[in-house]
Parts: C-alpha cells; sequence; structure tokens
C-alpha cells in the first residue's frame, strides 16, 4: 500500500512467521534440515518469486540471522503485519482496503521491499520439500 508510514513497535508480538528474503535462504534451510519431520510437518510455508513465509508456532519456527518475523495484528488477525514495525493507520482499515484487492486473507503487509503477501497457498513442510528449496537455490 502506497504512502503507508512505518514505525517501530514498543513491545512486539510474540511471532507467527518467520519471513526470508533470498540472502537468508540457504542458512534457513540448513537450520531446517536440523528438523525432525514431525516438527517440519508442524510448519508451513508460503512461496512467492521473492520471498517464503514459515508460518508455525513461535516455539516452532527456526530463529536464523537475517531472517525477519510476522505475527496477526492484534486488531485485525487477518492481517499480518512484521514484529518489529507497525503501519501509522489503523490494521483494520488497511485490511479493509486491501480486502477490495484480494480475493481471500489472511494477507501479510511488508515495509520494505513493500509488498502484500497473501498467505492462503501453504505447503506443509517436508523433507522432500526442502530438497526442491535446495534444488531452486542452486538453479
Amino acid at each position: 500500500m502506497k504512502n503507508l508510514h512505518w514505525l517501530d513497535v514498543d513491545t512486539a508480538p510474540t511471532p507467527r512467521a518467520a519471513v526470508v528474503w533470498a540472502d537468508a535462504r540457504p542458512r534457513f534451510l540448513e537450520r531446517l534440515r536440523q528438523y525432525t519431520v514431525e516438527d517440519l510437518e508442524q510448519l508451513t510455508l508460503v512461496i512467492t518469486a521473492d520471498c517464503w513465509v514459515i508460518i508455525g508456532n513461535s516455539t516452532q519456527l527456526p530463529w536464523v540471522h537475517g531472517v525477519q518475523y510476522a505475527a496477526p495484528s492484534a486488531d485485525a488477525s487477518e492481517l499480518w503485519l512484521p514484529t518489529h514495525r507497525h503501519p501509522d493507520i489503523a490494521a483494520a482499515l488497511i485490511l479493509q482496503g486491501l480486502k477490495d484487492l484480494y480475493a481471500a486473507t489472511p494477507l501479510l503487509l511488508w515495509p520494505s521491499p513493500a509488498c502484500t503477501i497473501p498467505l492462503q497457498a501453504k505447503h506443509t513442510l517436508s523433507a522432500d520439500l526442502l530438497t526442491q528449496l535446495e534444488e531452486i537455490l542452486r538453479a
């Protein structure tokens, strides 16, 4: 969304998603390779051309240098925001506007690079999916 100004949060919400941009992908995959099959199956993945969003409970999310984290807005749970920043406009109003542009929710709104990512097309993580992701990185 254009003309949004982002502010630092006073108290970060509990993360529910890891947002992984290109530079952090190899480290992130390396960390996920340490997970058991059962742990992987507790996480879901949304893939875009620029970013991966891994969704799960905060205790299950991998903590990796360079990865950023997101959570549902306390004011509009269908709108996910970074845990370290929040827009200067009420999340419920932003969500209302985004619903006019996107067919389904939840949506992740990110400040930089500015983007909105639909979170519906999720894949359950597995060793096979990690192998496919590694092959994509090597290509």
